[in-house]
């Protein structure tokens, strides 16, 4: 094992040279409109048409289990929602797990919180609210449940029923 560990850190550079560059990153981005610059660039490349799209094909591995779960309720239930967390519909710059067939601007997130920020839900839906979408977020916890298909489709079902005069699309 303490031969694993040393070859592991000989992989990585020294520490004065991580501390080099460490130091040079924060030296860049304390400059003044370098931030903002590279946020420009940033937004300018993720609004191109099919950027988004083409990221979410290469980073995930969709649908997760919780979405095939999830799906498979939306289908047996007969539920106006479909699919489209493989990045085939976008609202602005994100992806929503699932969003309405009909007219109404609702979606769908599911996630896993150990990967997310605390504040995920928060934002998230401050961005979606401000172009016009409710969500609905299920985590681990609702597909932990014993019951989670009951308890899934109640929670979708009242969503639906909580919306049902939203403007349209």
């Amino acid at each position: 094992r303490a031969k694993m560990s040393a070859a592991g850190k000989r992989r990585f550079e020294p520490q004065i040279e991580r501390d080099k560059q460490s130091a040079r990153s924060k030296e860049i981005w304390a400059r003044p409109g370098h931030r903002k610059r590279m946020s420009a660039a940033l937004t300018e490349v993720w609004t191109r048409p099919g950027h988004s799209e083409k990221m979410a094909r290469a980073t995930r591995r969709r649908p997760t289990g919780y979405e095939t779960g999830l799906e498979e309720i939306i289908r047996i239930a007969d539920l106006p929602f479909r699919y489209v967390g493989d990045g085939t519909f976008n609202v602005g710059t994100k992806n929503p797990d699932f969003v309405h067939v009909g007219a109404g601007r609702l979606a769908i997130e599911v996630y896993y919180s150990y990967y997310k920020q605390p504040n995920y839900r928060r934002k998230r839906s401050a961005y979606f609210a401000r172009r016009g979408y409710a969500v609905l977020y299920l985590d681990e916890r609702d597909f932990e449940r014993r019951d989670w298909p009951e308890w899934c489709l109640l929670k979708v079902q009242e969503f639906l029923s909580l919306n049902e005069g939203r403007p349209t699309r």
